[in-house]
């Protein structure tokens, strides 16, 4: 029997491989699923700063650890992101990328815009429902370091740490950009820009999906995914 593709599925800021419970269910009679938790997300505390150094730091050793030579990657916002830098940093461990919902152009003024609704105190007060979510992901003793430690990473990712387009343009794996038409949070323009500068980069605008991945249909996902990652 031939061995199955194995696919690295990357949560986003403020989640954990949670998220993709049944998603991961969906996609296993096609691929070797892998899910994990970044640093200071889900069960897995950490005292460091959060950065994408970090993360790309944990995708690797997750790697070594399981020994994966190299693999497609899924990244969904953040996750995508980190995708996106493993393979400008080590393109013989990625094979194809896909990203959904993937913020790559940063710019002081944009990083303010989303560490403002970064406060725990605000939030708190604006969306209980929402932080009784993070209380349960991440613990109640630790999900307001989780929201502290994100906004600084933003943050800086505002202010010169994020990935230029030149960088973007030296990967050479292929790149499937996928954004919802109801994604708030990313826009159309950024996101065909990307696929525009990535020598092998395509824009796939997804019908009716939300950037919360909780609110994505995960049968079409998964179908989307199926499609690229084995047909495509």
């Amino acid at each position: 029997m031939k061995k199955k593709t194995d696919l690295l599925l990357l949560h986003g800021a403020l989640g954990s491989q949670t998220q993709f419970t049944r998603l991961k269910k969906l996609l296993e009679p096609y691929f070797q699923v892998h899910t994990f938790n970044f640093s200071g997300h889900g069960n897995k505390p950490t005292d460091k700063g959060f950065s994408m150094k970090l993360f790309q730091e944990d995708v690797l050793r997750f790697m070594k650890d399981n020994s994966l030579a190299s693999a497609s990657i899924f990244g969904y916002s953040m996750g995508g992101y980190v995708a996106l830098k493993l393979a400008i940093e080590y393109p013989e461990k990625v094979q194809k990328v896909m990203t959904l919902g993937t913020k790559v152009q940063w710019d002081p003024e944009t990083a303010e815009k989303e560490v403002r609704l970064l406060n725990p105190e605000k939030m708190v007060e604006k969306i209980p429902q929402f932080v009784e979510v993070l209380k349960k992901e991440h613990g109640s003793a630790t999900w307001k370091h989780l929201v502290t430690k994100t906004a600084t990473m933003m943050h800086g990712l505002g202010n010169g740490k994020a990935i230029n387009s030149e960088s973007f343009k030296t990967i050479n794996s292929e790149v499937l950009v996928c954004l919802g038409t109801e994604d708030t949070m990313v826009s159309k323009k950024e996101s065909e820009q990307l696929a525009d500068t990535l020598s092998n980069g395509t824009f796939l605008e997804i019908e009716g999906f939300k950037h919360p991945i909780g609110q994505v249909d995960q049968d079409r996902l998964s179908e989307t995914m199926v499609s690229y990652f084995l047909e495509g």
